[in-house]
């Protein structure tokens, strides 16, 4: 039987001669999109030799706006199959479908209407919080919200069409909203299952097949039970919901049931050759011949473990090899990235240097003792820590984790940088003015746009306590952003760690509850002023204070007399400085800024860092969701290393986030030099070679970048990439002169 024929008979519960196969892997982000997909694709699929070929779909619905209450998914607009993502996504099934093995049961990837709502925005928010904000937004407004979805789903069902019209024997669905933590019943009926029932029912009109993946952990399958007859394979994670093959398939009478391995951990992922075979057998067991398509729960991990089928008697081996994939939450960077990178790096520290600011380098470890001095808030919880070394590392007569660890990698650039100027304050000038550029590293939980390893580019002025260095951190950071971004608009909100202290005092709140009501307000842009009303009630606080707070909130106006206006307010609890300080400041950058921005007072921003004691400040950017830089003042850090306190305020710019929505804009380095390639075909002779580089170095004495490299077999291919990388102009050097 052919791949696609074993499939077929599965699904209708026919003999086979051997049971099918399914696995399928998310790739390296620079192996995700692309030629690059292209390749990894038919790579995995001779590799891997399944008899389910799943094209997986990383082209995701794109962040439309700042999504913060019910009434801003109105930003999501109508998709159609012209969006770039939805083009892109469609140029991959055509490209891999043109050299993939055309046997097998070819099948795209559509995530499902909740995964396609949340994951444009779950960037911004974190895995479980965004979950939640659709939760809540549904629940306090469900009219934008469900609009937006309708938009999502009818751009799916088009997609889904598409995919069968190029040839995919059908889509494999990813569904959410199954899980009974997040929605209830009703609501998934109302809210969820609408929309899936829409797309999976355009798939099958065009033609195709649907897979059902339900995905996640606590699955309500009951909540399923209607959308019999709209897929004709059943997946789900057997692992994380506790439901094996054998009550799936009391389930699932209909269809095909497939998985049976875990994608995690045990004998797939960490077993042997041995192990692996004996696990495959209990899962075949289990089953049974006919109805099941042996997998996994879901992905497996990429350059973990390779799979291939030998013969009909489902004999397995395994190859086990070095990892090429990077570290989890670090990544490799292409030339194309690295080329933008470099020219964001060198517009930052222009732009800085040009407002009298100095480069300087701190190592990348720190002192264990620096790095957990309770100054860097929850970012001690994520410190790559460092062994002790040699005769130090005593792992015998160790009791716990400080004594074997002595440095850590920095998570920031501020503690650093303290440290910096406590040792050389001597031979600095003051005040100084500091610019620092490097990677740090928070083993944070990685996801889009959001790694364990990325760069920081700070300014800092230490040593100047008035206002003027808050006046020069904004304008320096704006007129770099201003340059590097001139087509997307953004806002400064600013505010003061005295004026939420005095708002609190006022309002009736205890001293000593102060940090928890920061925390809480500092979530607002995520549940909204309701979630934050809910949450400090819950805590405990009076509802008479709660109550003024929020007035308080939301009445204030977001410009410099509105700040004047507050201080007047707080006069009995906040010296009369504190805002007219702040108001002087937004009053003088707006005059003088050079950049085209907004300036605002926000009184809910706290930012997390537990060292600020002034004013701080965030940056956000239209069509980016989060903040693109932030800082404020920390009067007392250099404190904790000199004993006497130094003023110090700081800056830092969002590099990385930066250099996503320059690539995701299409961004091409302006102005950048001529680059040719010269290529030579196979076997020219030394003297023809000589004359070819010699040529080669005269033009780059003309300041032309130029590549000499062997012309492939796939020339046109060669070209592609290379054009990728920044070539505008081919040359050809043959054996032959007269083919030149």
């Amino acid at each position: 039987m052919k791949k696609r024929e074993r499939v077929f008979a599965a699904m209708k519960h026919e003999p086979v001669d051997r049971i099918p196969c399914y696995f399928t892997t998310h790739f390296a982000r620079e192996a995700a999109f692309g030629q690059a997909a292209v390749e990894e694709h038919l790579k995995f699929f001779r590799e891997v030799n399944p008899d389910i070929q799943k094209i997986m779909n990383e082209n995701l619905v794109p962040n439309m706006g700042s999504i913060k209450t019910p009434e801003d998914w109105k930003c999501i607009r109508t998709i159609t199959l012209k969006d770039k993502f939805m083009e892109d996504e469609i140029e991959l099934v055509k490209r891999v479908l043109d050299r993939c093995d055309r046997d097998a049961f070819n099948i795209g990837t559509l995530h499902g209407i909740v995964a396609s709502t949340i994951h444009p925005i779950e960037p911004d928010y974190g895995y479980m919080p965004v979950r939640q904000l659709l939760c809540s937004h549904l629940r306090q407004n469900k009219g934008p919200v469900l609009d937006a979805m309708k938009r999502i789903a009818d751009g799916l069902c088009q997609l889904a069409g598409k995919f069968v019209e190029l040839g995919l024997d059908g889509i494999l669905y990813a569904g959410l909203g199954g899980e009974r933590f997040l929605f209830t019943d009703q609501e998934f009926e109302e809210y969820i299952m609408p929309f899936d029932k829409q797309i999976m029912k355009a798939c099958l009109e065009a033609g195709g097949h649907n897979i059902l993946h339900m995905c996640k952990t606590d699955v309500n399958f009951d909540r399923y039970d209607s959308y019999k007859g709209l897929y004709s394979i059943a997946n789900w994670g057997i692992y994380e919901t506790g439901m094996s093959l054998a009550e799936g398939r009391k389930r699932f009478t209909d269809c095909a049931i497939m998985g049976g391995l875990s994608n995690h951990k045990g004998p797939l992922i960490e077993g042997t050759p041995d192990e692996i075979r004996q696990e495959v057998r209990r899962v075949m067991a289990e089953a049974g011949e006919t109805g099941f398509i042996l997998g996994t729960d879901c992905t497996i991990p990429m350059g973990v473990l390779k799979i291939k089928i030998l013969n009909k008697k489902q004999d397995w081996r395994t190859r086990m090899a070095l990892a090429k994939k990077p570290v989890t939450g670090m990544r490799d960077i292409t030339p194309a990235e690295m080329q933008i990178r470099e020219y964001v790096m060198n517009q930052i520290k222009e732009t800085y240097k040009s407002f009298g600011f100095t480069q300087i380098e701190t190592p990348c470890v720190e002192h264990i003792g620096n790095l957990t001095s309770k100054q860097g808030g929850d970012n001690e919880k994520l410190i790559f820590k460092i062994l002790k070394r040699g005769d130090k590392l005593n792992l015998e007569g160790s009791k716990e984790e400080n004594d074997l660890v002595d440095s850590g990698l920095r998570y920031d650039l501020t503690l650093p940088l303290s440290r910096y100027y406590a040792n050389n304050a001597a031979n600095l000038p003051s005040p100084f003015k500091a610019l620092q550029m490097g990677s740090v590293w928070r083993a944070d939980r990685p996801q889009k746009g959001r790694f364990r390893q990325f760069v920081q580019c700070d300014i800092d002025i230490l040593g100047d306590a008035t206002s003027l260095a808050e006046i020069e951190l904004i304008l320096a950071t704006t007129t770099a952003l201003g340059r590097i971004c001139p087509d997307n608009g953004f806002t400064v909100r600013i505010n003061d760690r005295g004026i939420l202290r005095g708002m609190a005092l006022y309002c009736g709140f205890a001293e000593e509850s102060m940090d928890q009501v920061f925390i809480t307000l500092d979530k607002m842009d995520k549940i909204g002023y309701e979630g934050v009303e809910k949450e400090l009630l819950e805590s405990g606080h009076s509802p008479e204070s709660v109550s003024k707070y929020l007035d308080m909130l939301k009445n204030v106006t977001k410009d410099s007399a509105g700040v004047r206006a507050l201080g007047q307010m707080l006069s009995e609890v906040m010296p009369a400085d504190v805002s007219e300080g702040l108001a002087h400041i937004m009053d003088t950058v707006t005059e003088v800024a050079e950049a085209d921005f907004g300036l605002e007072f926000d009184p809910t921003l706290v930012r997390g860092m537990s060292y600020y004691t002034g004013t701080i400040f965030e940056v956000s950017m239209e069509g980016f969701g989060g903040s693109v830089a932030g800082g404020g003042r920390y009067d007392k850090m250099i404190g904790k290393f000199t004993g006497m306190e130094t003023p110090a305020c700081g800056f830092s710019i969002g590099f990385e986030r930066i250099v996503t929505i320059l690539m995701d804009n299409g961004f091409t380095v302006p102005g950048a030099s001529d680059r040719k390639a010269f290529l030579f075909e196979k076997g020219v002779d030394s003297a023809r070679l000589a004359a070819v580089i010699r040529e080669a170095m005269e033009e780059r004495k003309k300041g032309v970048q130029v590549l000499v490299a062997q012309m492939n077999k796939n020339k046109k291919f060669q070209k592609e990439q290379l054009g990728r990388e920044g070539y505008t102009e081919f040359k050809e050097f043959y054996k032959e002169s007269l083919k030149n």
